[in-house]
């Protein structure tokens, strides 16, 4: 069984008005425990105030989004982490492909997942 691992997260476009009001691209680099590799999941962080003001000019699709009360960035990679706890399968693939649920994966739109 392959263990899944936040090897480092990068934090993009902070757009945050207050420490409640807030949407920010937060890129994940998973791979394997022990291994060197990484794969990119990206995550939209958002606040309920943020979602809401989103939604009054239309919304947005649920894919990708981790809502929470305050913005920080040791209670993203706790979620993250949280996450990865329920996400041990037998390939890489398989961890790939369950991560896509809820993340964008940088390699989803391959056809032939050998390629990669």
């Amino acid at each position: 069984m392959i263990i899944p691992e936040l090897k480092s997260l990068s934090l993009l476009d902070d757009t945050a008005n207050t420490s409640d009001d807030f949407w920010i691209i937060a890129k994940a680099y998973i791979g394997e425990k022990g291994g060197d590799g990484a794969d990119e999941f990206m995550f939209y962080v958002t606040s309920p105030k943020r979602l809401h003001k989103i939604c009054m000019h239309g919304g947005e699709f649920g894919r990708g989004l981790i809502i929470m009360n305050e913005f920080g960035e040791e209670e993203v990679k706790k979620k993250i982490n949280k996450l990865l706890d329920q996400c041990t399968k037998p390939t890489w693939q398989d961890i790939a492909i369950y991560l896509g649920r809820f993340a964008y994966w940088e390699y989803e739109d391959i056809r032939d997942i050998s390629e990669i």
